[in-house]
C-alpha cells in the first residue's frame, strides 16, 4: 500500500468514527409517533385528536363536552413499527378501541386495526354493534424526548369515567396535570371539546 492509499484509509476510518459518534450523540432515532386521528359517523367528523405516543405503548384519549352526558368519545390506540412494505417504505400498525358514551354508559363501537405508510393517511370503515363509523389516521415517526417517560400502566380502565379539567389561556392549550401520565385541556378551535390524555402527549390543534 502506498503513502497516498494509507492516507485515504485513515481519512475513511476517521470519517466513519465521526459519523458513528454523531449518530450516537444525536437524538435522531425515532421513538414515537405523532398521530392525527379522525373519527367519522355518517361521513361527518365527530372528533379529531392530535397526540404524540411512544412506540408500542397504549394511549387513551377522551373527548368530552361539559354538560353533555352522551356523544362523548374515548379512544385507545397503540402504534408500533410494522414490517416494511415491498417498496421499502416504512409502515406502522395502528390498533384502536373506540367507545362512545350512550345513555351515560361507555359502549364499544369497534376495535379496528390498520397498517399505514409512515406519514401517510390511512382509513378503515367499521360496522360495529351500534352502527357504522370510520377511523382515519396519519402516523408520523420521530423523536420526542417526552415519549420515553410516558407510561400506560397507570391509565384507568376504559369503562371507568375519567375526570376532565379544562383551562384556556390566550388561545394556547394549557395542560392540567392529574397524575404523572394524564392531563386535560380545552381544545382551542372553539368546538367546546375537552381532550383528556393518558400515556400520550397533546399536540397543538387537538
Amino acid at each position: 500500500m502506498n503513502i497516498v492509499s494509507k492516507h485515504l484509509v485513515r481519512i475513511a476510518v476517521a470519517a466513519m468514527l465521526v459519523s458513528s459518534a454523531a449518530h450516537a450523540a444525536s437524538p435522531s432515532s425515532a421513538n414515537s409517533y405523532k398521530l392525527d386521528v379522525t373519527i367519522k359517523k355518517g361521513g361527518v367528523a365527530v372528533v379529531n385528536p392530535k397526540i404524540s405516543v411512544a412506540f408500542g405503548k397504549p394511549a387513551q384519549i377522551t373527548m368530552s363536552k361539559q354538560g353533555v352526558g352522551d356523544e362523548n368519545y374515548r379512544i385507545q390506540v397503540t402504534a408500533q413499527p410494522s414490517e416494511p412494505a415491498g417498496n421499502g417504505k416504512k409502515t406502522v400498525r395502528l390498533d384502536f378501541i373506540v367507545l362512545e358514551q350512550i345513555s351515560g354508559a361507555w359502549v364499544v363501537l369497534g376495535e379496528p386495526s390498520m397498517v399505514a405508510y409512515d406519514g401517510q393517511q390511512a382509513s378503515v370503515d367499521v360496522n360495529g354493534p351500534v352502527g357504522a363509523f370510520s377511523v382515519s389516521a396519519t402516523a408520523t415517526s420521530g423523536f420526542d424526548d417526552r415519549a420515553a417517560s410516558l407510561k400506560s400502566d397507570s391509565c384507568p380502565a376504559l369503562g371507568a369515567p375519567l375526570a376532565t379539567s379544562p383551562k384556556k389561556s390566550g388561545g394556547i392549550i394549557m395542560g392540567i396535570r392529574q397524575d404523572p401520565d394524564c392531563c386535560s385541556a380545552g381544545c382551542t378551535d372553539g368546538s367546546g371539546w375537552i381532550m383528556t390524555c393518558c400515556g400520550a402527549v397533546m399536540l397543538r390543534g387537538g
